[in-house]
Formats: structure tokens, sequence, C-alpha cells
């Protein structure tokens, strides 16, 4: 798996509790890792319930140019995972946020510059099983399932990366809409299941990749803690 270079970012959401209209996002992005530990991270706020990201471009601009700060030049390739995202609101995305963050880096890298954007989905209503004598349990976390059950015409597929102590385990559905980073759908796969482990708040892996996970959390302690006061 190529690490040298890649910068991995998430980006999550959390609902004001107090106000429904109000929702904060947060984005944050990875350094090399052969270099450095530190990560560069953002929080907007969203009015009337959109959760649609304005202004992301910048944000990821901002990320870049950090990540050439504290590693000394800019990122070779750049994974962008983004939860939060329903099936209805994919044109939009691909307007509001894909093209104009490869606008940006097309300005920076110029043409096709490395860059590949997924859309994570954990509200999904697919259960997978692993057959073991007469019984049916539940797959090993790092089981991937991207062919058979996954969308025509999509690079897609889910992956059950977290272990439960009872119950059926829920997997997560990841959609490729863009990618051009030189990474087939294998070594995202490989990427994706392996940056759900280092969320180093929890002993084991967690169901989405941490970098999103850590986002989801920094949003979270914005409209809890600060108030939504950014």
């Amino acid at each position: 798996m190529p690490v040298a270079g890649l910068m991995a970012v998430g980006f999550g959401v959390s609902h004001d509790p107090r106000n429904r209209k109000r929702s904060i996002g947060a984005m944050v992005a990875t350094m090399d890792v052969r270099v450095s530990s530190c990560f560069y991270s953002v929080t907007v706020q969203y009015k009337d319930g959109n959760e649609m990201v304005e202004k992301i471009d910048q944000h990821m601009q901002k990320a870049i140019e950090f990540y050439k700060y504290a590693v000394g030049a800019f990122p070779e390739r750049i994974v962008y995972y983004r939860d939060g995202i329903g099936d209805s609101q994919i044109q939009f995305v691909k307007r509001q946020e894909v093209e104009p963050i490869i606008k940006t880096l097309s300005q920076i890298y110029g043409s096709n510059p490395r860059f590949a954007f997924i859309i994570i989905n954990k509200r999904t209503n697919a259960r997978f099983f692993k057959k073991q004598g007469n019984q049916f349990i539940n797959p090993q976390p790092g089981s991937i399932i991207d062919n058979g059950v996954t969308c025509k015409g999509r690079q897609d597929f889910y992956l059950i990366s977290q272990h439960v102590g009872q119950g059926t385990v829920a997997p997560t559905y990841y959609n490729i809409i863009h990618n051009n980073t030189g990474l087939d759908i294998e070594k995202v796969e490989l990427l994706t299941y392996k940056l759900c482990h280092l969320y180093y708040n929890w002993g084991g892996t967690v169901r989405i990749p941490s970098i999103c996970q850590n986002a989801k959390k920094l949003a979270f302690l914005t409209t809890q803690s600060l108030n939504g006061a950014i």
C-alpha cells in the first residue's frame, strides 16, 4: 500500500440538537505519516439544515498548504472521504464539492491532479453472513463485498471493518465517485480498511475511516461544547 505522499481527508457533520436548522461540519486532513503526525482541521457552520459544503475548495487549498508546510512538499495523492450524503444528493455533491476541489487542485498541480472522492453511507439495509457449518455468523472484520450486490456502473463496495459482540454487524457502503489517483479499487479498499484501525479513542477498528471519525467527533464537540460558536 503506497502511503508515501498520501493525504487522507475526512468530512463529517453534526446537527445542533438545540437548533435543527443549524449544523456543524468539520474537515480533518492527515500529513505524510513518515514525516509528521500533525493534522489539519477546520469547522464550518450550515444553516437551514443544509449539509452541502460551501467553499470546500478553499478549505482544501489551506489543508494542502499546511501539508507542504509540515512535510516540505505537496501531497502526491489525496483521498477524500465524505460522510452524510444520500444517493439523491450525489449529483449535487459533484457540482458543489468535487468540481470546485478539482479546479483548485488543477491550479496547484496542473492538469489531472491525483485525487479521489469517496462517499460513505452507514445507513444501508444490506447485511452479510458467513456460513460456518450449519450456522450463519457475522463475517470477520476486513470482509469486503464488491460484486454481485453492488451497483452497476459504479465503483463501489461494502466493508465490514468492525467487530460486534452481539447482534448482526452492519456494513458500511463506499461509493467512489471520482478517482484518478492511480490506485485501483482493491488498493482503495485496503487503504479504507487500514484507516479504520487508526481511531485512537477506541481500542479496535471503527466503522468508518478514522480520519472521517475524527471529523465527526470534531463537529460534534463544536456543536455540543462550543454551542456552534466557530
